[in-house]
Formats: structure tokens, C-alpha cells, sequence
């Protein structure tokens, strides 16, 4: 390979063109790129919490975690408000039979129900 003098290589150089052939579809591609990385950043806190858990909840150990954990949750709750239910209830037992047993009670429960 026979050296260039540094004159023929800058002439060579500046002559030198490109010319780029770019399909048709470049601009749209690029632009439906763009947007779509766009909105991948658009999401929110919870859309992303959302997919995590998805992504989790298909594993057989998670899933059988969830479902041990709503299990808990729903018998707890139903336990509080059973308790409270149970409570009224016995708070209105001990109120009739204190007017059973309680001759002024009784008679001031009968007025009561004499004027209502």
C-alpha cells in the first residue's frame, strides 16, 4: 500500500461525501420511541407498585402469602366487630335485667312505655 502525502489525504478527505439512505418509516419510528419512553416515565408511584406486586403475586410462594395475609386481615376484622356486636348485646341484657330485678327501675320503664 503506497503512502499518502498528507496534501492527498486532506483532498481526499474534503471530497469525501455521505450520503445516508434512511427508510421511509425513520421519523415515525423514532418519534413512537420517544413517546413511548415518555410515557414509561409518566408512570405513577402506584402504576409501578401495581406491576411489581403483579409480577410477585404470580410466584407460588407470594401468592400463598397474600392469600394467608387477606385470611388474617378478614378474620380479624370480622373478630373486632363480632366482640363490639357481642358487647351491645350483653350491655343490653344486663340493662333488662336490672329492671327485672329493680321494683323502681321497673315501674319507671313501664311509665316509659306508657307515654311512648
Amino acid at each position: 500500500m503506497d503512502e499518502l502525502e498528507p496534501d492527498d489525504l486532506t483532498a481526499k478527505l474534503q471530497s469525501w461525501r455521505v450520503s445516508p439512505r434512511l427508510p421511509a418509516s425513520f421519523q415515525r419510528d423514532v418519534w413512537s420511541r420517544i413517546s413511548a419512553r415518555q410515557a414509561a416515565r409518566r408512570d405513577t408511584f402506584f402504576q409501578r407498585l401495581t406491576r411489581a406486586f403483579g409480577a410477585l403475586i404470580v410466584q407460588p410462594q407470594y401468592a400463598v402469602s397474600a392469600v394467608v395475609v387477606s385470611l388474617s386481615l378478614g378474620i380479624g376484622a370480622a373478630h373486632l366487630q363480632a366482640r363490639q356486636a357481642r358487647n351491645r348485646e350483653w350491655k343490653a341484657l344486663e340493662e333488662r335485667y336490672s329492671v327485672s330485678i329493680d321494683p323502681v327501675a321497673m315501674m319507671s320503664s313501664r311509665r316509659e312505655g306508657a307515654v311512648e
